[in-house]
């Protein structure tokens, strides 16, 4: 088991090379690349998304320490999260587990939206929407979890738009203050 586990990192490059967007930036505009359906289930509209190269682990059912939302992400709502205070700002270090093979957007609504920031990835773009979508890359049940966290102008309840194919819910997160 210690052996896969090792290997995970280079599957997940080996991997999403072949189906994921040209390295770069990960909160450039797609445009002008063609990938397969199956490998963007998303329109090429600009929006950032998370590089399946940056997978830090897996996890075998976030359901015991995170809510699951759409049966696509665990997010930490009904958790408050601690913050630090970063330049003026505050940030909440806080993973993002998603189900492999599973399409999600994440989107700050509302006013929260113009001081507010989510970011996932290594390094994760300051953004208020991000798309995440990695094939099933390893031989191991689990979720994928993807370093990152909020970023917001004053501790607030951050509402997400969350979508995972045709199904959409609202999230409140708990970013230094209750919801």
């Amino acid at each position: 088991m210690r052996r896969l586990l090792a290997l995970l990192p280079v599957v997940a490059l080996a991997a999403c090379t072949a189906a994921a967007p040209a390295p770069g930036p990960s909160t450039a505009p797609t445009a002008g690349r063609t990938s397969s359906p199956a490998a963007t289930p998303f329109p090429d509209d600009g929006v950032a998304q998370v590089s399946c190269d940056h997978v830090i682990g897996t996890e075998p059912s976030p359901a015991a320490r995170l809510p699951v939302l759409l049966d696509a992400v665990a997010l930490p709502v009904g958790q408050q999260l601690q913050v630090t205070a970063v330049d003026g700002r505050w940030w909440a270090k806080q993973g993002l587990v998603v189900r492999p093979g599973t399409p999600v957007d994440l989107e700050i609504v509302g006013e929260a939206a113009l001081t507010s920031t989510i970011g996932w990835g290594n390094p994760g773009p300051a953004v208020t929407r991000i798309r995440v979508f990695c094939p099933d890359l390893y031989d191991v049940p689990g979720w994928y979890v993807f370093a990152g966290g909020y970023t917001v102008d004053k501790p607030r309840c951050l509402p997400l738009r969350v979508r995972s194919g045709n199904r959409e819910t609202l999230a409140r997160v708990p970013v230094g203050a209750p919801c």
